[in-house]
């Protein structure tokens, strides 16, 4: 379980930079490798493949990226994808030292559609219920 938090967690974070930059947007990820990104945990728990980034699974929980630099006042726009079933998310004012999804924002990803109220896919976790969800079926981006 605990693989596919963290796969799904740092695929929404790559596929948010991929495309060029518009005009006051500045690019996460450079779609080749992870310069810009800081591994926490196991540094071989993430590749780039085909424009994206993937968790391999490797090493113990958790394990996850953090961008180099820090933002704030910012407007956030990704795209993700997954194979199947996932729970995971991208977490926000997260810290560097401590529990980070108990610390920071997690906007929550899931596989399915379905309204759980603050735990439903495209909520912030645990604070705020979406007013839409707009998640896409398994394998579409």
């Amino acid at each position: 379980m605990w693989k596919g938090i963290v796969a799904i967690a740092i695929a929404v974070a790559a596929a948010a930079a991929a495309p060029a930059a518009e005009e006051g947007f500045i690019p996460l990820f450079n779609g080749t490798d992870l310069a810009g990104w800081a591994p926490v945990g196991t540094p071989e728990a993430f590749t780039v493949r085909d424009g994206a980034i993937y968790s391999t699974g490797a090493g113990p929980y958790p394990s996850w990226l953090r961008t180099v630099n820090q933002y704030e006042n910012f407007v956030f726009r990704f795209e993700y994808m997954t194979p199947g079933w996932y729970e995971g998310g991208v977490l926000f004012h997260a810290p560097l030292h401590g529990p980070a999804s108990k610390l920071g924002f997690k906007l929550h990803l899931r596989h399915d559609h379905k309204k759980y109220g603050v735990r439903s896919p495209m909520a912030i976790y645990d604070v705020a219920a979406p007013t839409t969800i707009p998640a896409k079926p398994p394998g579409e981006w």
